[in-house]
């Protein structure tokens, strides 16, 4: 009784770490897709608050510049800082991906019903577009950053010196470059959440009716 006692509970340990060990690599996925997506949106949120500061600074019409001056440089601090997130997160982005599709791809090459093998095949190839694609977005939007970071940092320098009704009026027009940069990434990164949601869904263990 004892030796079938102890068969059993090492059929079930050795289960349980065989389900374990799969459901890793889907666990790890599904980690790196809600941190990619937490970054984006928390990228874009601070861009917004800094044009978004930038264009009550230039559409002011009376009274003191000052603190609307003061909240524009504010939030450019950041918008520096979450652009350096995210180059960061950029660059290991596709390499991440990789990571965990070859791994995904090598286990379900081991599988030998062809059938199953081959839906799962199409699984991957699927779940790696949606991949590349957000990648690829995000990957294109900090081509704008540095278009972006330097209009603000112009508006800033030229009005450190000349915060008066004409040097804001002087620089409405670097303003709206930057607004139309700050458009292009706020395109790009609703994207790659699009595609990172569709992602998320895809990997979800949740079947929602």
């Amino acid at each position: 009784m004892k030796t079938v006692s102890l068969f059993r509970f090492a059929l079930v340990a050795m289960t349980a770490g065989a389900t374990s060990a799969l459901f890793a690599g889907q666990e790890a996925l599904n980690a790196s897709i809600q941190s990619s997506r937490t970054e984006t949106i928390l990228t874009h949120n601070e861009l917004a608050a800094n044009l978004k500061a930038l264009n009550a600074l230039v559409d002011q019409k009376e009274g003191d510049l000052r603190p609307a001056f003061d909240a524009f440089t504010s939030s450019l601090k950041g918008t520096r800082a979450a652009s350096e997130r995210t180059l960061k997160r950029v660059a290991g982005l596709h390499a991440e991906g990789e990571q965990h599709f070859s791994t995904w791809q090598a286990e379900v090459e081991t599988i030998s019903d062809e059938g199953i093998r081959t839906r799962a095949l199409k699984r991957i190839a699927a779940a790696r577009a949606n991949w590349n694609a957000a990648a690829g977005a995000l990957q294109e939007a900090t081509v704008q950053f540095p278009a972006l970071l330097g209009y603000l940092a112009d508006i800033e320098k030229a009005l450190s010196y000349d915060l008066t009704a004409e040097g804001v009026k002087s620089v409405r027009g670097t303003a709206r470059s930057a607004n139309d940069a700050f458009g292009r990434i706020q395109q790009l990164s609703e994207k790659a959440v699009r595609e990172l949601d569709e992602l998320s869904a895809s990997m979800s263990s949740v079947i929602k009716s």
